[in-house]
């Protein structure tokens, strides 16, 4: 098998390459020169083989980024000459260049690049012009390639100016008719509002209509963005959405997911207290079965806490929402919990 890597056909020495892979896999002591032949496909005359031992060369970066940093400039070099049109027109997909080897090497140059300035700074460029060739494309295979330029940026050191573009890019994906794409379009600016949430800003009502959409995933990876791009200013509009979703919401995994959300986005942004109060009223009212005793006793020590800050003001605030609370047909034994013992409290 090890011969074949040297066989005259290139189609042998592909097989090769894969047969080779999956040996090291199942067990890595017995291909001792491994690493080797890996560096001798990846110079390959023929695309397909070098293309095949990409694969390789993706999973050992994952393992060891630090050990195949110095085959940066190579991998830059081959996607240079891949989007230049510099293979045969046979590797082209819809007039785009070899679109999936483009992929395979974003994402070995992402994990090579990632944490790591220096190794960065030999990437921007050539993912710049990456990005650039397949967005203007207009095709499904072009938002392929597109989306995995995006999650380099994200990936590696960061640099104003490729967010910048990646950024501009995602706006075909969110406003497409296509809900794989706004799918796409919404995972893909979760990691972009983790770097830097302003870079989201300009889409949040094209986010939010996001949510009206049939699609039951994308409407969940919706709520996920906005709890990632929740602030002071737009606290109170994203904890609304939120809680109108988990009423609307059955299953189990998904309501107590979105309990501790609500909760923790309460706790960081809330404007007033009466409006922290409210909200968590509301949150027991709903959620109660996923209210845990962590979230209680936070919840109580918040609430003692404003109470002690104004007793007389405060006192009356909290007894008479509460009271007006427990006059309702049905009332949840955590909703009655935090009224005992706040009438504990304030008497």
């Amino acid at each position: 098998m090890v011969k074949l890597i040297n066989h005259p056909h290139d189609i042998i020495r592909k097989k090769a390459v894969m047969a080779i892979q999956k040996v090291y896999q199942t067990n890595p002591s017995i291909l001792l020169d491994y690493f080797d032949l890996m560096k001798r496909a990846l110079c390959d005359k023929d695309p397909s083989v070098m293309g095949a031992v990409l694969n390789l060369y993706h999973d050992e970066v994952k393992k060891n980024p630090q050990k195949f940093k110095e085959l940066t400039g190579s991998f830059v070099v081959i996607l240079k000459q891949i989007i230049e049109h510099k293979l045969a027109k046979e590797y082209d997909y819809h007039r785009m260049p070899a679109p999936w080897i483009q992929i395979k090497l974003i994402q070995i140059l992402a994990l090579l690049g990632e944490n790591d300035q220096p190794t960065s700074e030999q990437i921007y460029e050539m993912l710049s012009q990456t990005l650039k060739r397949a967005d203007d494309t207009g095709l499904n295979i072009g938002y392929a390639v597109t989306y995995q330029c995006v999650k380099a940026i994200c990936t590696i050191y960061p640099n104003q100016a490729l967010l910048e573009a990646a950024v501009t890019s995602l706006s075909k994906f969110l406003s497409s008719e296509n809900a794989n794409l706004k799918y796409l379009g919404i995972c893909a600016l979760i990691p972009i509002v983790h770097l830097n949430p302003k870079y989201a800003l300009n889409y949040q009502m094209v986010v939010v209509e996001c949510l009206e959409s049939h699609d039951e995933t994308l409407k969940r990876m919706t709520l996920e963005l906005l709890y990632r791009m929740t602030n002071a200013s737009n606290c109170e509009v994203i904890v609304e959405k939120l809680m109108h979703y988990l009423q609307m919401g059955s299953d189990m995994h998904f309501k107590k997911d979105m309990v501790n959300k609500i909760m923790r986005l309460c706790e960081r942004f809330a404007p007033t207290q009466e409006w922290f109060i409210k909200s968590m009223n509301k949150l027991f009212e709903h959620g109660s079965e996923y209210i845990t005793q962590e979230i209680l006793t936070n919840v109580l020590k918040l609430i003692e806490e404003s109470y002690y800050s104004n007793k007389a003001e405060n006192g009356k605030f909290l007894l008479e929402n509460y009271s007006e609370i427990t006059k309702k047909e049905v009332i949840s034994d955590v909703m009655m919990k935090v009224f005992l013992m706040l009438c504990l409290k304030v008497s």
